[in-house]
């Protein structure tokens, strides 16, 4: 009788790991390596996203009390009550118009909104899950 167990022994093959186990540990292994980055990356982002918003609102500040202290709203107000006077002369009107925009403060505007927004998709980088994990 002990032959016949050795012999039913050595002709099966020996158990082995699920198809799918390299697979999953390979998932489990990406999943942490993404956690930890974001965990890293997370407080320099979030700075920078509250030192871009806050830069973007004192832009935003300013270029009004520039509008304001250089006469744009008259400009604009002049549109609506004076057409005939505007579309007479809309070569004047118009340099006078540009001359009176505070482009610094609206080009401040533009640059703290882009890092603003380019920082805003990097951290959605970061959340989206990914496309597909890599194989060994």
């Amino acid at each position: 009788m002990p032959r016949n167990i050795d012999v039913l022994f050595k002709q099966s093959d020996p158990p082995g790991p699920d198809r799918r186990l390299l697979d999953s540990v390979m998932a489990a292994v990406a999943r942490e390596r993404r956690r930890d980055l974001f965990f890293r990356r997370l407080p320099l982002l979030g700075s920078g996203l509250a030192m871009s918003g806050a830069a973007a609102a004192y832009a935003v500040v300013l270029a009004v009390a520039d509008a304001s202290r250089s006469g744009l709203a008259g400009f604009l107000s002049m549109i609506v009550t004076d057409t005939g006077a505007v579309f007479a002369s809309w070569k004047d009107y118009l340099l006078s118009l540009i001359d009176a925009l505070p482009v610094v403060p609206l080009a401040g505007v533009c640059a703290a909104l882009f890092v603003f927004f380019v920082l805003l998709r990097r951290l959605d980088g970061m959340l989206a899950p990914p496309p597909r994990l890599h194989h060994i």
